[in-house]
Formats: structure tokens, C-alpha cells, sequence
């Protein structure tokens, strides 16, 4: 039988604010549940004699699970649903109950009257919080969800039936996709206004985040205290140190140094600056430090600009350690968010011009190019073929003599 999983997504285009989501399913099996025909504004009297009492009951359930969340609404699904890795638990599980029921209803205010639809079952309510402040934050509530459904219902011995509903209606203005692109657009002006601002004298660096990878743990860092700065602005070698900590895990901490140097290059007769070299010094759970100086391979040719001139670089590559390994046996990756940086010729507290590490030609117009030449060539010769292409210049009479066409080999 075709799982209704996927109903909510077409019948909550046409929904209004009044209804909620209303899941249901079940792990016994054998059962045959008679579906109903509307799934959108169904009636819980309906749900609870015609699949409640008539289906599920006879399947003597001993527990009765409610999974309450505040705030969820039919859009939720409808945006999210279209990942796969959203709402995936749960939808295993519908998916694998051809009993299973997808609705939306209106609030249900006394959800543990069910319980006298299924008689012998215990009722437990599990309350979910979902946090609606920003697009992200939205994303994790809804994957947290997911995974506590699937705990939960994992850990229950014996016949159960489970809901996920919510009691409250929460009113949303515009379409389901203007609501959560209201959302994301709210989340990258709270990223805008958290950018990290490092000021002189010599060096200026401004980066929204810095992810430090040990191993294959990711770490967020945050400012341990203020950065320190070594060179005189004029010799033409500058120092940054930046002191950093994990945003999750206060017990590691890491300095980063990173040295500039401005060179001047015969092929461009002009003078450049760029990153030299990197040095991480970091220590977690309270260990000995450990001190590694990454490839500088793996930013050289991309942290560097004209002198006066500041690099911008929304994603750099990361900075590693190039098949090699720490004293410890672990990997290391530097990874910048959101950067730019000017280590010399600052003028009045500003950046000055800005050049975007993507350079001028990007790799996906080289392909375009690449790609076109090539067709264009096929159709070229094509057509060349097709101009060579010629008649005979003379035909048989049928009232004349044959015409005689010699073949030499």
C-alpha cells in the first residue's frame, strides 16, 4: 500500500493556519487499517472510532506515546519533508506501518483522552521544544526531534502506538516559502553583525568563524582574549597571534600565528603580500601542547594581494598538514569563514581595496568555455561535412544511350 507520508506536502499548500500535524503509527503488526479519503481538516472524533477503536484497539497496544511539539506546523513538512535526511526516523518508521495515519487536524486539547480509545495502554506525553529564532536553529530543533522520537521509541519492550502533534496553532504570515526564506535571511544578518573585527596597528583581519578540526572533531573557536601583533609595519614582515578556544569545550584552546610577508615579484614588477607560514599551537583536555606548522601549499597561492590592497575570501581552502601527522598521530585543519585580511599599508582604520580570492575567471565559466569551444567545433566540421556533400553532373537518358561510369581500382 502507498505510505501517506508525503500527503501532508500537497494538502498543506491549501491549508490554513487552524489545522495542525496529526502522525500516528504503530510496531504491531498484522493490522489492516481501512485509510480515509481526506487527509487535510480530518476530524479527531473520525480518527479516533475509525482507526483508533476499529483498527489499532484489537491490537491490545500496552503503550500509548505522545510526542508533543510546540510550535510545529504543516509547513514544517512541507519545507523540510523534501530533504531526505529531514524527518528520516520518523519516516522509517511510517513507512515501514501500513496502519500508519498523516493528517492535519485541528489542536487537540485534551490529547490523553485518546487513551479511552485504547484501552489497557499507558499513556506517557513526550514534550518537544522547537526553536523557531533563526533558520538554523529551526533545522537542528527539527533533526533533535527526529532523534528523540527514535530513542524513544527504540527503548519501549513490547506493542505501542505513537502520535506527534502539537496543541497550539502557531500563526505564520505568507507562503511556507517565504516564511523560512524570512527566516534565513534573519539568520545571515545575526551571522553579519557577530563577524570578528581585528584592528592594528599593522594587521587588520575581519572572519565570521574559525573551525579548528583534530582528528575528525570539529571544533568552533572563539577569542580566548585579545590578539597580539609583532613587526613594526614597515620591514616588511608582520605577525598576527590569535588566541582561541572552543566554543563547545573550554578546555581546548589553541594560539594561531600566522606570518605575512611582502615580496616584490619580477613578472608583475609589483609588490605583494602573502601568508608565509602558519603555526598552531593548541592543547585539549588539559594535555601537553602541541605545536604544528601547516603546508604552506595550502594557503600561500591564495592569502595574498597587491600591496595596499586586502584579500576577501568567503570560503579559503582549509589549512592543513598535507599527508602528514602530529607527534600524536592526529590531523589538523585551520579552516576561515567569512575572511578578509590586510597585514600592511592600512590607511585611516579601513581595509583598502579589496581583492576576491575567487580571481577572474572561476572554475565553473572555464567549463562553460571549455564546453562551448566544443560544440561549436562539432558544429563547425558538421557543417564543413555537409558543404562537401555534391550531385553528379550528369544523369541517364532513357532515350538516349546508357551512360557509362568506368571504375578503376
Amino acid at each position: 500500500m502507498i505510505k501517506c507520508f508525503l500527503t501532508l506536502f500537497l494538502v498543506s499548500l491549501v491549508s490554513c493556519n487552524e489545522f495542525v500535524p496529526y502522525l500516528t503509527w504503530t510496531n504491531i503488526e498484522g493490522l489492516s487499517c481501512k485509510r480515509p479519503i481526506q487527509f487535510h481538516g480530518m476530524n479527531i472524533q473520525h480518527i479516533t472510532n475509525e482507526h483508533y477503536k476499529k483498527c489499532l484497539a484489537p491490537g491490545k497496544p500496552n503503550k500509548l506515546i505522545i510526542f508533543l511539539a510546540d510550535q510545529l506546523t504543516v509547513e514544517d513538512f512541507t519545507y523540510f519533508g523534501r530533504n531526505e535526511e529531514s524527518f528520516e526516523k520518523t519516516k522509517n518508521f511510517i513507512k515501514s506501518d501500513s496502519s500508519s495515519l498523516t493528517a492535519s487536524v485541528k489542536p487537540i486539547q485534551d490529547l490523553k483522552s485518546i487513551q479511552s480509545y485504547l484501552p489497557g495502554a499507558d499513556v506517557e506525553v513526550v514534550k518537544l521544544k522547537i526553536d523557531r529564532s533563526t533558520f538554523d536553529s529551526l533545522t537542528t530543533s527539527i533533526q533533535q526531534m527526529d532523534d528523540i522520537v527514535w530513542k524513544k521509541l527504540n527503548n519501549i519492550g513490547g506493542k505501542y502506538v505513537a502520535v506527534l502533534t502539537t496543541d497550539t496553532t502557531y500563526s505564520v504570515l505568507g507562503s511556507p516559502a517565504e516564511r523560512h526564506v524570512r527566516i534565513r535571511r534573519q539568520s545571515e544578518a545575526d551571522n553579519k553583525t557577530s563577524d570578528i573585527l581585528i584592528k592594528g596597528p599593522c594587521v587588520f583581519m575581519k572572519y565570521s568563524a574559525i573551525m579548528l578540526t583534530i582528528d575528525v572533531k570539529r571544533h568552533v573557536m572563539v577569542p580566548d582574549s585579545n590578539s597580539t601583533q609583532v613587526g613594526n609595519c614597515t620591514d616588511g614582515n608582520n605577525t598576527l597571534i590569535l588566541s582561541l578556544k572552543s566554543k563547545d569545550d573550554a578546555s581546548i584552546k589553541a594560539k594561531v600565528r600566522m606570518d605575512f610577508i611582502m615580496k616584490k615579484f619580477k613578472t608583475s614588477a609589483m609588490d605583494w603580500w602573502f601568508l608565509s607560514s602558519v603555526t598552531v599551537d593548541y592543547n585539549q583536555f588539559n594535555q601537553k601542547n602541541t605545536v604544528v606548522s601547516l603546508k604552506s601549499r595550502t594557503f600561500r597561492d591564495i592569502i595574498s594581494a597587491p600591496k595596499n590592497w586586502s584579500l576577501v575570501c568567503g570560503a579559503p581552502p582549509n589549512m592543513t598538514r598535507i599527508f602528514a601527522k602530529i607527534q600524536d598521530g592526529t590531523n589538523l585543519h585551520l579552516e576561515f569563514t567569512g575572511l578578509q585580511v590586510q597585514p600592511f599599508g592600512v590607511v585611516n582604520n579601513t581595509f583598502g581595496r579589496a581583492l576576491d580570492c575567487e580571481g577572474w575567471f572561476t572554475i565553473g565559466i572555464w567549463t562553460g568555455l571549455i564546453v562551448t569551444l566544443l560544440l561549436v567545433t562539432i558544429l563547425t566540421l558538421g557543417l564543413c561535412m555537409i558543404a562537401q556533400i555534391t550531385t553528379m553532373d550528369r544523369f541517364d537518358d532513357p532515350k538516349g544511350k546508357q551512360l557509362s561510369i568506368p571504375q578503376q581500382e
